[in-house]
């Protein structure tokens, strides 16, 4: 069989031959950016447009009632970063934090490697761990508000009830607890958001390693220490990123449990965003401090993930 010319035919399994042929030169394939557009339009209309619009009025004076505006440069960012209650809300987004994490993690992590290999009784304990994440913040708040009451709450009427009344704070008055109120009930709402992601990770280890470290001696603590959390790397990263954004923007709990006081000692960033913008009539201060929300996100993220790919090319 001889070949005519140095082209070559594709045969389909039907007998007929096939040729591949490149679009003509100078033309350019736009059924991809037709599929893309819908997503790039929604993009734009609900993140990119909000921000451009956010940046532009955290350089203006304007109160959000009248037309008048008057262009200021930076000097609302110079307010957010001398404005006392402003950096309290910063310090308070980093206690915050420091809190929630750890404790999510730690519990998370230890619901889910305790129920591993459970079936039947482990699938309810994980439902019921897993529940307090698909409520509503605003319900979760307004139940911890009638639980954490200062008089006659039922946490504290238990602990008068066994002699502590002594030591009954006031949880949601307090100055010195109130934030700290907030993120333990935070922890009790996103633990299971942390037990899954756990248990996903826990699931994609093979099995025949933890057979193969059980041989090698290895049980208990030492499994879990040696090859549960380091293989569990990943997850910890995650989590680590997604709690720290979650608590940066957090808002719900807050604003439902102690409305950013008393004082102004448990405002998030952007509890005081909203006090600034719509009780201070300060729009141009709260578009300042809602782009430095973005910004401080966007470094966040950045660097948890450099550190991540860092760790991980070892």
């Amino acid at each position: 069989m001889s070949v005519v010319g140095s082209r070559a035919r594709a045969t389909s399994p039907g007998g007929t031959s096939r040729r591949h042929t490149n679009p003509p030169r100078g033309r350019t394939d736009t059924s991809g950016l037709l599929f893309v557009a819908p997503a790039v339009l929604l993009v734009g209309i609900f993140a990119l447009y909000p921000l451009a619009i956010s940046l532009f009025m955290s350089f203006m004076d304007w109160d959000g009632l009248t037309g008048v505006r008057e262009f200021i440069g930076v000097a609302n960012y110079q307010w957010a970063f001398t404005d006392d209650a402003a950096l309290t809300s910063l310090r308070n987004f980093a206690l915050f934090a420091l809190i929630t994490i750890p404790l999510q993690m730690a519990i998370g992590v230890a619901i889910a490697i305790g129920l591993r290999g459970s079936r039947s009784v482990g699938r309810v304990v994980r439902a019921a761990y897993f529940m307090p994440v698909v409520l509503a913040p605003v319900m979760v708040g307004m139940v911890f508000s009638q639980l954490m009451e200062a008089s006659n709450g039922p946490i504290n009427t238990a602990l008068r009830a066994i002699g502590l009344g002594g030591i009954a704070p006031n949880w949601l008055g307090d100055p010195s607890i109130g934030l700290v109120s907030v993120a333990l009930v935070n922890v009790w709402m996103w633990t299971g958001f942390s037990m899954a992601i756990y248990q996903a990770g826990l699931d994609s280890v093979p099995e025949e390693v933890i057979e193969a470290a059980r041989v090698d001696g290895a049980s208990g603590f030492a499994l879990v220490r040696h090859m549960f959390l380091p293989l569990l790397r990943p997850s910890h990263f995650s989590l680590i990123i997604l709690g720290t954004i979650s608590s940066l923007k957090g808002f719900d709990l807050v604003y439902v449990l102690t409305r950013g006081g008393p004082a102004d000692s448990s405002h998030l960033p952007t509890t005081y965003m909203l006090k600034v913008g719509f009780e201070l009539f300060e729009q141009g201060r709260a578009s300042a401090v809602a782009v430095l929300i973005f910004v401080i996100a966007m470094l966040i993220t950045a660097v948890q993930l450099r550190v991540y790919r860092r760790r991980g090319e070892r």
